[in-house]
């Protein structure tokens, strides 16, 4: 049974930090939920890149623990404001619309496996519910993490490229779940750098922003640097909007730093635009074998085929791969490998699971999270804006850009990465509003 203490109260102020370490909040189940969730925001950003299951172990913990949850749902729904309950039911929806493209699925079997993924989503309900009856703050948690994140992808990314003379940092998994994560954390840092009050912990961003953007570079993921690159002005709006923060020195070293990096790195950032030009005019002039962009841009146009012979429902959750097998017996698609997505989000979800899918999706993972994220900020000049809140807009827009080339919803690193650091920024944010907001 859920200790009625470890519900949610509307008490002014923002949510006790380290209380709970001498019994705050509650009974034995919320104090474990506390300790066994900091401990999983900590590791997350550091084992998830780099050690095998890292990241799914880390979530199924947390997530299991959390369905105690359930067991007072009524009470924990109640005290929810429309805008978190609008974020849950959208996940619930986004689980729940996949199962309408089965009526076209030709393999169940994949259908099982591609949904089984799906159902972290659903997870994150229970997830959200016992974190935000906590009331504690895991930002400080998320960022330590981050912290020693950078050093430790670094450590590995350079062990990958120097030692091990792979032509690409790869983790534990690929160069792309690496690469996307490297620059997460980086920006993760970036928002506590702009828009947090300057302490001499942020010192420790001189060391570990430049380790997390090498082993970014180490990775040569071209749709990681570019979600960097769109990313900085939600971070550059952070800083304005928390104006009167002294940080100018650790900015300053912070950014003299990376700027070198990124000089000593240009050889590997130009070969790899050079790489791209050649690639997309060799597509051009009709050459798809072995070439990774033409391989691309042929499942994103094989994508809209199948989701024009199926916009509704689509052709079936995990029917991909057979439909690229088809494309290359009967049309002679020189693909390189037999992909079971479309390294997209948008053209995957459209084309296995047609409109129904892709607007879950959508609302589910995008619009319905922003809005939630933008609200917990407030308007301009109003002094909100924590940098919790900041964190979860570049979450959710960083993993919307991702998805432009890379169909993270079908890995597991990136879909348990994501679903243990939604609820987490969700429920830190939430517990920070002014009671007026409420």
């Amino acid at each position: 049974m859920v200790e009625p203490g470890g519900l949610i109260t509307p008490v002014a102020g923002p949510p006790p930090r380290w209380t709970w370490l001498f019994g705050h909040g509650g009974g034995l189940y919320s104090r474990i939920g506390a300790v066994l969730t900091a401990g999983v925001v900590l590791l997350a950003p550091v084992l998830t890149p780099v050690v095998d299951h890292g990241g799914s172990t880390l979530f199924m913990v947390v997530a299991v623990y959390s369905l105690g949850a359930l067991a007072s749902l009524p009470g924990r729904w109640r005290v929810l404001e429309p805008d978190e309950r609008a974020v849950l039911l959208g996940l619930l929806v986004l689980f729940l619309a996949p199962l309408a493209s089965l009526v076209n699925a030709d393999d169940l079997d994949s259908f099982l496996k591609t949904y089984e993924r799906f159902a972290r989503f659903l997870l994150i309900i229970p997830v959200y519910l016992m974190v935000r009856g906590l009331r504690l703050d895991l930002w400080p948690f998320l960022v330590a993490g981050c912290v020693l994140a950078g050093p430790v992808m670094a450590v590995v990314a350079w062990h990958d490229v120097e030692i091990l003379r792979y032509p690409r940092a790869l983790g534990a998994y690929h160069p792309i779940v690496f690469g996307d994560i490297a620059v997460l954390v980086s920006l993760f840092l970036l928002v506590w750098l702009a828009a947090t009050r300057w302490s001499l912990w942020h010192a420790l961003l001189v060391g570990s922003l430049p380790a997390a953007l090498y082993a970014a570079v180490l990775t040569q993921t071209r749709g990681a640097w570019v979600t960097l690159a769109l990313c900085l002005p939600i971070v550059a709006v952070a800083g304005v909007s928390r104006r009167g923060q002294r940080i100018a020195p650790v900015a300053l070293a912070a950014l003299l730093l990376s700027v070198a990096l990124v000089w000593m790195a240009w050889p590997t950032l130009k070969h790899k635009y050079d790489d791209t030009l050649r690639n997309y005019q060799r597509w051009s002039e009709g050459e798809i074998a072995m070439n990774s962009l033409g391989n691309r841009i042929e499942m994103w146009k094989l994508s809209l085929d199948l989701w024009r012979e199926h916009p509704v429902a689509g052709t079936g959750a995990g029917d991909f791969k057979s439909h690229i097998i088809e494309a290359r017996k009967d049309d002679g698609a020189e693909f390189i490998l037999d992909f079971d997505h479309a390294h997209s989000i948008y053209l995957h979800y459209l084309a296995t699971t047609g409109l129904i899918g892709f607007i879950a999706m959508l609302f589910g993972l995008i619009i319905l999270p922003i809005r939630f994220f933008i609200r917990a900020i407030g308007p301009p000049g109003s002094g909100a804006g924590e940098p919790q809140a900041w964190a979860g807009v570049v979450l959710v827009t960083a993993f919307a850009l991702f998805g432009l080339t890379e169909t993270w919803t079908v890995r597991s690193p990136l879909i348990s990465l994501f679903a243990i650091l939604l609820p987490v920024l969700m429920a830190s944010a939430a517990g920070r509003r002014p009671l007026e907001d409420r």
